[in-house]
């Protein structure tokens, strides 16, 4: 998986596990003002792309993560600290 296509799959999520409206998928999309998300929302998605991307995320760490982009920077990073991505 590349960086585009973990993108893609994070906006897959949210609109279809999460109900996000399409026209909400921003990078500068505040997740819980603008995407109507709510933290229980925030770790479910980070423990589909867990299992899904074999990587292990610290709860504590998504605390300051408030935009779309953040939470992309912040699993890409990650994903490659695991050499999951190409």
């Amino acid at each position: 998986m590349n960086r585009e296509q973990l993108t893609d799959r994070i906006n897959d999520l949210l609109v279809n596990e999460f109900e996000v409206d399409q026209d909400s998928i921003r990078p500068e999309a505040d997740l819980y003002r603008d995407m109507k998300l709510d933290s229980l929302d925030g770790i479910d998605l980070i423990t589909i792309l867990e299992k899904e991307m074999g990587i292990r995320v610290d709860p504590q760490k998504l605390r300051g993560i408030r935009s779309l982009a953040q939470l992309y920077d912040f699993v890409i990073g990650l994903a490659e600290s695991a050499g999951r991505l190409e």
